[in-house]
């Protein structure tokens, strides 16, 4: 029988590190600006990320409008399916302490009963956390933050 090549194995994270989709599940804090009465307040919550499945929970209830709504649909549906894209040559168990600050790792698709409700691009924002942002690459008043937990391992 011929001999068969195979490819080489790709980097995965080892002890004190984080794979990329280990990172992405869990907690995440997210804000965003709404207008209540001609003041300018924000709004936060626990947007939490299990498999393929989303779910947040506001810290309070809403009122008044947002000023941008790029956020709106996790207080409109405050539950649904998501999706994870990697860029080409990224896969989900790379260590993302292997990235610097404004890579993407992963672009996370937001869905419900079929409809796509938000696209955004997961980046390294430091050594210490990761942020979504706009695809675009525009900036607004809202926020989807998650810090990288220290390694518990001896």
């Amino acid at each position: 029988m011929p001999p068969t090549a195979t490819a080489p194995p790709l980097p995965t994270a080892v002890a004190g590190e984080h794979s990329i989709l280990q990172v992405i599940q869990g907690e995440w804090t997210a804000a965003q600006a709404y207008d209540v009465e001609g003041e300018k307040e924000w709004t936060s919550g626990t947007l939490t990320i299990e498999g393929s499945a989303y779910t947040f929970t506001p810290d309070r209830q809403v009122t008044g409008s947002s000023v941008e709504g790029n956020l709106d649909f996790l207080f409109d549906v405050p539950e649904g399916e998501l999706t994870l894209e990697y860029p080409y040559g990224v896969t989900p168990d790379d260590a993302v302490e292997g990235f610097a600050p404004g890579d993407v790792v992963a672009t996370c698709v937001f869905r419900a009963n079929a409809e796509t409700l938000g696209v955004f691009h997961i980046r390294v924002e430091d050594a210490d956390s990761l942020h979504f942002t706009d695809p675009s690459g525009e900036v607004g008043l809202w926020s989807i933050t998650k810090p990288l937990e220290a390694d518990s391992s001896p």
